[in-house]
Parts: C-alpha cells; structure tokens; sequence
C-alpha cells in the first residue's frame, strides 16, 4: 500500500494551521485575563485606599481642633465597615481573576505543545517525502547507469 506523501503533508499542514490558529485564541484569551486580574487588583486597591483615606481625613480633622464627635465617630465606622465588605469581595474577586488566569496560562501552554506536536509531525511527513524522492531520484540514476 503506497503513501500519498503529497496528501499526508496537506493534511499535517492543515494540522498545524488549526493548531496555530487555536494557539492564538488562547493568547488573546490570556491577554483578556491578565487585563481582567489588573482590573481586580486596581479596584481592590482603590477600596483599601478609600478606607485609609477616610481615616485619615477623620485623623486630619481631629488634629485640626474641630474635633470628633462621637455620631461622628460612629457614621465614620459604620462607613468603615461597609468599605470592609467591599475590600473582601474586592480581594476575592483578585484572587479569582489570579486563579483563572493561571488555569488560561495552562490551556495557553496545552496549546503550544499541540503545536510543537503538529509542527514535529509535519517536519517528519516532509523528510519522509523527501527522502522517498531522493530514493526514487537515485533509483531512477542507477537505472538510467544501468541502460547506459
């Protein structure tokens, strides 16, 4: 049974194309999550810096002089608190931003291998046709030798 080597390339080459073109899926699917996880980390940042800026400000007006009346006190910790929530689910939401971006990083990575594979199988279809060609160039020389 005789190869089509000729068949066998196109389709190892069709190979690697989709596998080339899903490769790029995932690197534009890993890009949006890495923009994803920057965007968590900055809001669960601008939380913190929300807290820590109202008790600063609280800090400022005490050292002013005019002074921190206890409904005062009270308004600014409730608000406190309410901040809090949001730095938690801020923090959370990283942290799974971080873990989806490490499972894409995976798939990204899942991917370039299934082209090296592609890659390697049609390098391989190719030196097998042309080492078939060189076989059949050289038988043809001998036969040719031989009529001579």
């Amino acid at each position: 049974m005789a190869v089509d080597l000729k068949r066998l390339i196109e389709i190892r080459e069709r190979h690697r194309c989709v596998a080339q073109q899903a490769l790029v899926q995932e690197q534009r699917a890993t890009e949006a999550q890495h923009a994803a996880l920057q965007s968590a980390q900055a809001e669960w940042q601008r939380q913190v810096a929300a807290q820590a800026q109202l008790w600063t400000d609280a800090a400022r007006g005490a050292d002013a002089g005019t002074g921190l009346s206890v409904s005062a006190l009270r308004d600014m910790s409730a608000w406190s608190g309410s901040l809090d929530g949001g730095i938690v689910r801020a923090a959370q939401a990283a942290k799974d931003s971080e873990r989806d971006l490490a499972l894409q990083q995976a798939r990204l990575e899942e991917r370039r291998a299934h082209l090296r594979r592609a890659a390697g199988a049609l390098g391989k279809a190719e030196a097998l046709h042309e080492r078939v060609r060189a076989e059949s160039r050289g038988l043809a020389e001998r036969r040719l030798d031989d009529a001579v």
